[in-house]
């Protein structure tokens, strides 16, 4: 299957960026450039037809090149279609180089790619990194072949998260406003930050546990809360839709608890670090497992209402650093090790064969390169 080959490819470039870490900065550079290029190209060949909203963004993007000015083309995708400013200028950006949509395509992925490597790289002392970009490549990569923008938003999410772990509170605010930017829905993340930046302050663990209970509960009513937001307009009409809609199916339940099933190992796997170095575990191990921990709570609440889908996603992003730091941290002996290490490459092989090939989700299956270059 030509996916897992890529994510291979890639993921082999970013080992070898991960062994001159600290040898030769210039190689590891080019290593993960190598490595980001490699998926931006492949999102950037794919026909339009991988990818649920392929064609919309193609609209937005050729709408951008037939605009009289920036200000013009802001203003009617934000009255039309509801998209974000920051979106909209990145359009308009690539646009003026008369460039073609799979260049648009390639630019997107790259910046994501580069936000999600330079987060890995960032805390490389207290993970391996290549598990952390074999997570990215399976379960979040192809969803910017569907929902674009909010990739682009998550992916900034998880940089914000990295610095609130650092107590760099007014990057964090900053990196959560411009993914505002490019989804409305990433205010959510303002709850991640209330909850981080109290966590990293507090040193009783009764205040800990108080803390994360009252997080989880908020969480679980937030599609209440940003609904009363959405009547305010800060949502936008396209996204206040999703916290005004409730269903209830047998395909969602079934979806849900497959979902919810998969994401059991991990958990079981942060929970036992979480006994195991209950005396010794820092505020920001704590933090990502416990956004982790969370989003499987909330998962199931995607039965009552589908805003919890595009919840859950600013949660799950920290699944990223939070899995390769769950195997960092095992305190278990080599061979033990080695071998969850090898079942959680299994574990993610596995799950992408499931979503994609078995439920296709997100429309990618089979890969088609665009003929039309």
């Amino acid at each position: 299957m030509i996916y897992y080959s890529i994510f291979a490819f890639s993921s082999f470039f970013i080992f070898l960026a991960s062994l001159f870490q600290k040898k030769n900065k210039f190689l590891k550079i080019c290593f993960i450039l190598v490595a980001i290029i490699i998926l931006a190209a492949f999102a950037g060949l794919r026909d339009y037809s991988i990818g649920t909203d392929t064609t919309n963004y193609n609209n937005y993007y050729n709408y951008a090149q037939m605009s009289k000015n920036l200000y013009t083309y802001c203003q009617s995708m934000h009255v039309l279609f509801g998209i974000e400013y920051g979106f909209s200028i990145l359009n308009y950006i690539v646009a003026l180089t008369h460039l073609s949509v799979h260049w648009f395509y390639f630019i997107c992925e790259f910046i994501i790619g580069a936000n999600i490597a330079f987060v890995l790289f960032s805390i490389s002392e207290r993970i391996d990194v290549i598990y952390g970009w074999l997570t990215y490549c399976f379960i979040f990569y192809t969803l910017s072949f569907n929902i674009l923008r909010q990739t682009f938003a998550l992916s900034i999410i998880l940089i914000a998260i990295v610095e609130i772990c650092k107590n760099n509170n007014i990057k964090s605010l900053i990196l959560i406003f411009l993914a505002y930017t490019f989804h409305s829905a990433s205010l959510i993340a303002l709850l991640i930050f209330a909850f981080g930046t109290m966590l990293m302050r507090l040193e009783n663990k009764d205040q800990i546990i108080a803390l994360i209970i009252a997080t989880v509960l908020i969480s679980i009513l937030l599609p209440t809360i940003f609904k009363n937001f959405g009547t305010l307009g800060v949502f936008g009409d396209k996204y206040s839709q999703y916290f005004g809609q409730q269903y209830v199916g047998q395909q969602t339940v079934q979806s849900v608890s497959t979902t919810l099933a998969i994401r059991l190992p991990m958990i079981l796997l942060i929970i036992y670090n979480l006994i195991a170095n209950r005396e010794c575990i820092d505020h920001g191990s704590l933090f990502i497992y416990v956004l982790v921990i969370i989003e499987a709570i909330i998962l199931p609440f995607q039965l009552i209402s589908p805003a919890m889908g595009r919840i859950v996603l600013y949660f799950g992003i920290s699944k990223i650093i939070g899995y390769p730091l769950a195997l960092k941290q095992l305190k278990m002996n080599t061979t033990t090790s080695i071998l969850i290490k090898i079942l959680f490459i299994i574990f993610l092989i596995l799950l992408f064969y499931n979503q994609v090939m078995v439920n296709n989700n997100n429309m990618i299956y089979p890969y088609i390169i665009s003929n039309d270059f």
